[in-house]
């Protein structure tokens, strides 16, 4: 069965796709360890602070401007907070 693009049987994918005659290489690693249908702000909570540690102060409006939204302080703090009580 034909795959969609972006969608993953569990193997990794890299940039160029297999079996383009391209030479594949590793360049990330997603953990889907907390996958689930959920409030889209518990990622994004804890996506814009990790643009902090990434790449310092200052890009997170660039973050919710790119993803439409204006960001919800009251949610990024309480994910963060439960970030912070998993870690």
């Amino acid at each position: 069965m034909p795959r969609e693009p972006g969608s993953t049987d569990g193997g990794l994918e890299v940039a160029g796709g297999r079996g383009q005659g391209t030479r594949s290489a590793w360049t990330g690693n997603v953990d889907f360890g907390d996958l689930a249908v959920g409030d889209r702000w518990a990622d994004l909570a804890i996506a814009s602070l990790s643009l902090d540690w990434n790449f310092g102060e200052g890009h997170q409006a660039a973050l919710f401007d790119a993803y439409g939204i204006d960001p919800d302080e009251e949610r990024i703090r309480y994910y963060r907070a439960l970030w912070d009580l998993e870690s």
